[in-house]
């Protein structure tokens, strides 16, 4: 992939809520992309 600078970040968080305690759990992802212009 070539290197453009544009990244998202996606973080998830679970709120379940266990014995009156909170689990705290997350996942976190980073992807890199590129944007090309439409080819006509």
């Amino acid at each position: 992939m070539e290197s453009c600078g544009y990244n998202i970040r996606i973080v998830g968080y679970e709120r379940t809520i266990i014995n009156s305690y909170s689990t705290h759990r997350h996942a976190v992802d980073i992807e890199g992309f590129c944007l090309k212009a439409k080819e006509e």
